[in-house]
């Protein structure tokens, strides 16, 4: 997940769903990184969270950026 190791996410939101390879690899990546974690029940509920038309085994939530005025 790049927005994690660029530091561009504030929490992933992941499927409880999602193959346990998958969320064991998000799960230390997030560890590593520092960032927060949350379950959600399935793949395609997390899909439609996310506002896009498919599954998704997880999603970032991205850190609010500031703009200059």
């Amino acid at each position: 997940m790049k927005a994690v190791v660029s530091g561009k996410a504030e929490k992933v939101i992941l499927a409880m769903d999602a193959d346990a390879h998958i969320r064991e690899e998000i799960l230390s990546l997030c560890k590593t990184h520092g960032v927060k974690t949350e379950a959600y029940k399935s793949k395609k509920a997390l899909g439609i969270l996310g506002g896009i038309n498919r599954h998704a085994a997880a999603i970032a939530i991205l850190k609010e950026t500031k703009t200059s005025d």
